[in-house]
């Protein structure tokens, strides 16, 4: 496809784009046939593009804590290293 025909092609598809997005995020019916409408939460695109978190200490019932995103409740890894269980 020749350059100019690249380009026209291109913002043809941009052009677009804006209409398929709002279609995709209309909310869904409900499967009863009922009036009200679902719509599933999303966390922020940042959350899932995993660009960056907003890390949050929280703790369980038991007292033990752990991290996870402010946003999307994400759990944050453990990053520590058990020395007693090195080399063993």
């Amino acid at each position: 496809m020749p350059g100019e025909h690249q380009l026209a092609y291109a913002l043809q598809v941009l052009s677009r784009s804006l209409a398929l997005r709002t279609a995709l995020d209309e909310p869904t019916p409900a499967p009863t046939g009922a009036s009200m409408m679902i719509r599933a939460p999303q966390p922020p695109l940042h959350c899932r593009l995993h660009l960056w978190h907003h890390w949050k200490t929280f703790h369980t019932d038991d007292g033990n804590r752990y991290m996870a995103c402010a946003q999307c409740k994400r759990e944050r890894p453990p990053t520590w290293i058990d020395k007693n269980t090195i080399g063993a």
